[in-house]
């Protein structure tokens, strides 16, 4: 039994990895990395910016969507400079449900949509709430509300709105302008969203983050199949924590009491994971998860999830 469950394992990673190989050569025999129509959104800082430099070393057409309006003027420069064809820049919030991309960008044509934008959340979901647990000597469960009225519900809801706004949403209202024109102008079409592992596994103070993630995961695994008879390719990478500034900007920072609690090894460069989201998006390649023991993780979560509570609880030093 054991050397047929190796047999079919290795005849499906040799499979793997011929079809990774075809349809890299396919989709770079129909779509030149020289002139590749690439749109990009949230990319004036960390793994986006990233993303729009190393496809300007390609000789891509790029569009690039950010809020941060000075960021994204020094790093349309910095695209050119860096030897992209074209480079437009729209300095605009993707969740605003005004913002609209123009019909004279959408009329060149596109190839290569990739959503990095990002929001996340840094404290327990209780403690944003306003709520000090604590666990006494004695075995008791203490519950304060110091403060309840400098951190209140609703500060919390607005929090939750953020970042499912920014996580969720915006993609949404990203591919219901996008996806028309990649599909009559792309002879392959092609879809990336960056997530993250706790779109796959939750982890200590990533509640709203970890939710918002993994209504992105649900919406576009089922428009992939939606969407599948036309050619079009949808796939989904999802980081492990990134060395950026994105903590400084958490939905929750300002709310709960006492220090922001999170991982501090192991953290993976923006530049490296751009580069795999490149290649994620060369092969067509449906989920990614970086570093490759994710994937190890979100198996042994099916077996032993005790274990991989106590993993994730580690790591963010509960």
């Amino acid at each position: 039994m054991q050397r047929i469950l190796l047999g079919l394992f290795v005849a499906a990673l040799i499979r793997y990895y011929v079809t990774a190989r075809h349809y890299k050569t396919r989709r770079r025999r129909l779509i030149p990395t020289q002139g590749e129509r690439v749109l990009l959104v949230g990319c004036s800082s960390g793994i986006g910016r990233e993303l729009a430099l190393q496809y300007a070393s390609r000789g891509a057409s790029l569009i690039l969507i950010a809020r941060r309006k000075r960021l994204l003027e020094s790093l349309q420069k910095e695209c050119e400079n860096a030897g992209a064809i074209r480079v437009a820049s729209l300095a605009g919030d993707i969740t605003d449900s005004k913002f609209i991309i123009p019909q004279e960008e959408k009329e060149r044509g596109l190839d290569t949509v990739i959503y990095c934008a990002g929001a996340i959340s840094v404290r327990h979901f209780m403690d944003a709430c306003g709520y000090q647990i604590q666990k006494l000597d004695d075995g008791t469960i203490q519950v304060v509300e110091e403060g309840r009225e400098k951190t209140m519900d609703g500060n919390v809801d607005e929090a939750m709105e953020r970042i499912t706004q920014v996580n969720f949403f915006g993609s949404v209202r990203l591919v219901r302008q996008v996806i028309p024109c990649l599909l009559t102008s792309s002879k392959a079409p092609n879809l990336i969203l960056v997530s993250s592992l706790a779109g796959k596994i939750g982890a200590p103070t990533r509640a709203l983050y970890a939710a918002s993630k993994h209504a992105l995961h649900g919406f576009f695994d089922s428009l992939r199949m939606e969407l599948a008879t036309y050619g079009m390719h949808i796939g989904i990478v999802c980081p492990g924590t990134v060395d950026t500034d994105l903590r400084k900007s958490a939905v929750d920072g300002h709310l709960g009491y006492g220090p922001t609690p999170g991982s501090v090894n192991g953290k993976l460069s923006p530049a490296a994971v751009a580069a795999r989201i490149i290649e994620a998006s060369d092969y067509q390649e449906r989920e990614v998860l970086v570093p490759r023991i994710g994937y190890l993780a979100v198996a042994l979560r099916m077996i032993t999830p005790s274990l991989i509570d106590w993993a994730a609880s580690k790591k963010y030093q509960q």
